[in-house]
């Protein structure tokens, strides 16, 4: 699943939550603002773990090698 289908399954579960006469234009765009933001932190998050995961397994690799 991509970032941007979690973002509209996120934005449409939110949406659900809430009765439409309470929702404004307003409150669904900074609702918007926040799923991006999360989402975006999320992401870098994501990116952080990949990266060090690989930092960490790199120098088995490097042994394998050596054999």
């Amino acid at each position: 699943m991509n970032m941007n289908s979690e973002y509209r399954i996120v934005l449409s579960v939110l949406v659900r939550c809430f009765k439409p006469s309470h929702l404004t234009f307003v409150s669904i765009d900074v609702m918007s603002n926040q799923i991006a933001k999360l989402t975006a932190t999320l992401a870098k998050s994501e990116q952080r773990r990949v990266v060090e995961q690989e930092s960490m397994s790199a120098p088995f690799s490097k042994s394998k090698n050596k054999c």
